[in-house]
């Protein structure tokens, strides 16, 4: 059965694709930068990210691209480091790494505070002790409303607003709610 001009016409355009799509998923491997990549190969960026909504398979490869080249840029950055290189190259390779992997190479900054405050349950009213019970006011929040009841009362606490379970009665916490 002979092929249809069109058909014959979709066939070469399928197979330049996949040979395009080969491409960039090698040279992502490479470089880990998708603008560099489609710069590189001369197709636009708009359309490596078409295919990646389009192709779960293209998907695949591409985040298993990056995955490679993070993988790389540690080993070489290890590598770098054992052998003595020069400090420049190892700083611009610990840049890169922060940026790729945050959650393994970034700076860590505790930011918790303990707050520490009194509460005089007698002044707290029934509506907002019940709305406390149910879970639907923190700690803080019943503190901020004594104050806001009493405004003549000075204030030695914390009346910013914060996360919590609304199950502790204690009047310590921290200010993620802890």
């Amino acid at each position: 059965m002979p092929f249809r001009k069109d058909s014959l016409i979709k066939f070469v355009h399928d197979a330049q694709t996949d040979i395009k799509k080969d491409m960039f998923i090698n040279a992502l491997k490479q470089l880990h930068n998708v603008s560099v990549v489609c710069e590189v190969i001369k197709i636009s960026r708009a359309m490596v990210y078409e295919w990646r909504n389009e192709d779960p398979d293209f998907k695949r490869r591409w985040e298993e691209a990056i995955q490679f080249s993070k993988e790389a840029l540690e080993s070489a950055t290890y590598l770098k480091a054992i052998k003595g290189n020069s400090a420049p190259a190892i700083t611009a390779s610990i840049f890169l790494l922060k940026g790729m992997y945050p959650e393994k190479y970034s700076e860590r900054i505790d930011m918790t505070q303990k707050v520490s405050f009194t509460i005089d349950w007698s002044k707290v009213s029934d509506e907002t002790l019940d709305k406390f019970n149910a879970g639907e006011l923190t700690l803080l929040d019943v503190y901020n409303s004594t104050i806001q009841q009493n405004p003549t009362e000075q204030s030695t606490g914390a009346v910013g607003r914060t996360e919590g379970s609304g199950a502790e009665r204690s009047g310590e916490t921290t200010e993620n709610g802890e």
